[in-house]
């Protein structure tokens, strides 16, 4: 939500840039993302991309391994000494010994770690034991917050990802859907906010600015869910999904984003008996039977 106190620290771009081409009140994106929380509201922007691309060394932290293994793929074949902290699609964990190995290589070259959430500890402790201290050496990003502020409650390494934020020097907490903070420490640090402006112009013959889709989270899983499935359909077909929302309309609401991606998965939608007919009726079929999920992705209140 939009922070009228925090009016100073808007970030306007024009339809068709992304934020490395910003050079706008002291911000220089390309030299890596600002202190604070950074509220990219839209998907796509290149927010991760600003950090890889910087000439500093750098902790980026992903709510999941997939993401955090294919980030540090990427940006390795577009030249950037990137490296993977976390178990990889073959099951396989870093070791301390490789992240050590990597870094007596590579610690003058602007290094880059891509980090499973759960790894950040093993990841600071290997560059304490090599001499480093990460908390002055390297800059922090937290991407997708808000996923690893949700999932807290049931990865018990997640939480620390918050503690060690808060001792880094260069820190970035970084969401489209951003929640809000109950640790006073992180509520308090600046935040900056994006805006888009469009080609469109209103009756005044003013620039409107780009709206989001929407604001509510579930939307955000949703369009998140089609990118998984979009990006490697064939990969990915046999692997299911269970969300569970607190209204029937977010279901639905979820369901117009699926339909509107003309994701190949396959969908189906749960209700009490109370609500069963309030639900799109095109997906109110399939009951879990056996423990088995009947689609690849499966609502339910």
């Amino acid at each position: 939500m939009f922070d009228q106190k925090n009016a100073g620290n808007v970030i306007f771009l024009k339809e068709g840039q992304y934020l490395r081409d910003l050079r706008v009140n002291g911000l220089n994106l390309s030299t890596g993302l600002p202190n604070g929380i950074f509220n990219k509201k839209y998907p796509g922007m290149g927010a991760t991309y600003c950090e890889f691309m910087a000439d500093r060394p750098s902790i980026i932290v992903f709510p999941f391994r997939s993401l955090a293994f294919e980030k540090a793929q990427n940006y390795k074949k577009k030249g950037r000494n990137t490296f993977f902290v976390g178990t990889d699609p073959n099951n396989e964990s870093t070791k301390e010994r490789d992240i050590r190995d990597w870094y007596k290589v590579h610690k003058g070259q602007f290094p880059k770690f891509s980090v499973v959430a759960d790894s950040i500890e093993k990841v600071v402790d290997t560059l304490k034991g090599e001499g480093c201290d990460p908390y002055k050496e390297f800059s922090l990003v937290l991407d997708e917050v808000e996923l690893l502020q949700m999932q807290s409650g049931f990865r018990d390494k997640l939480p620390l990802c918050f503690e060690y934020f808060k001792l880094f020097k260069s820190k970035c907490l970084v969401s489209a859907t951003p929640l809000e903070f109950s640790d006073k420490k992180l509520s308090k640090l600046t935040k900056y906010y994006l805006e888009v402006i469009t080609n469109e112009t209103d009756d005044l013959g003013n620039n409107r600015s780009r709206d989001k889709q929407r604001s509510e989270p579930h939307v955000e899983i949703a369009n998140k869910i089609a990118d998984f499935y979009e990006n490697d359909w064939e990969k990915n077909k046999d692997k299911k999904f269970f969300v569970g929302i607190n209204h029937i309309q977010g279901i639905n609401e979820m369901i117009e984003v699926l339909v509107k991606r003309e994701t190949k998965a396959t969908i189906s939608a749960f209700a009490s008996s109370n609500s069963d007919d309030k639900l799109l009726k095109e997906y109110n079929r399939d009951e879990i039977q056996d423990q088995k999920l009947p689609s690849n992705i499966n609502l339910t209140t």
